[in-house]
């Protein structure tokens, strides 16, 4: 497959075919410090993954002058853009917060016909994300009520959470039992039968009904995440239901 590039816009552009990503690195955060009166150090970072770099590089070439360079001209108002996503495999991207390090050399003899061209994509997060919504619907007809869910990919993820209730529902907690017991309580005696709540735990936010107001100061404890493998949740509140909604992702 070749690369797209594609923007907030959703509008898409497609490399040549011989364009190839020659790397993808990434490094942990390290930080280490001596310690006076002992061998070695030890590491103060949080040892997270750090900003990513995917490598790209291919040959431009063109017909005559004129169709070298509006060649050119297009792909480097795609290399100017900032927030793009960028595809090498159909169902999976990374997000690109900006292009950096473009070069641009002619071979000899053909100039304005072909060239080598090399830039870096910088990448704030540092994740492929799959392109594969998962979805898992729970309904809640008891309190407390106790349900898995499966992540069935290799890293943590943050879901997206809506509630929609069945029933005047002002008091209600989520639990993870499997992530050390990491809770969120939301207490709204504004959320009432029929209203839907989203918990967005990647971004951070909450918001009550459809358009959303912002409703976060009624929210205490953690934003909830998936780890890897089965995660058991415990609810306690009114009827309603639940869907977690997330994307898996890679290194």
């Amino acid at each position: 497959m070749s690369i797209i590039l594609e923007d907030s816009a959703l509008n898409t552009y497609t490399l040549a075919a011989n364009f190839k990503i020659k790397g993808t690195p990434f490094r942990k955060r390290s930080k280490i410090s001596t310690i006076a009166y002992r061998e070695g150090g030890r590491n103060t970072s949080d040892k997270k993954v750090d900003v990513r770099t995917v490598e790209i590089e291919g040959i431009l070439r063109g017909t005559d002058t004129a169709d070298y360079l509006t060649k050119k001209n297009t792909l480097f108002k795609w290399l100017n853009k900032e927030d793009l996503k960028l595809y090498y495999q159909a169902d999976r991207y990374i997000n690109v917060t900006e292009i950096t390090n473009i070069q641009h050399d002619f071979f000899d003899g053909s100039h304005f016909r072909i060239a080598k061209v090399a830039f870096t994509c910088e990448c704030d997060d540092p994740f492929w994300y799959y392109v594969a919504l998962n979805t898992f619907p729970f309904a809640m007809i008891t309190s407390p009520q106790v349900f898995t869910v499966w992540n069935l990919g290799d890293y943590f993820v943050s879901p997206v959470i809506t509630i929609l209730n069945t029933a005047d529902n002002t008091n209600l907690t989520l639990t993870n039992l499997t992530d050390n017991l990491t809770s969120l309580n939301y207490a709204d005696i504004a959320f009432l039968n029929g209203l839907l709540l989203e918990i967005n735990n990647d971004i951070g936010t909450v918001k009550r009904g459809q358009p959303g107001i912002n409703t976060i100061d009624k929210m205490t404890g953690n934003f909830l995440k998936l780890l890897p493998g089965v995660n058991t949740f415990t609810y306690t509140g009114a009827t309603c239901s639940i869907v977690f909604k997330w994307y898996n992702r890679e290194l």
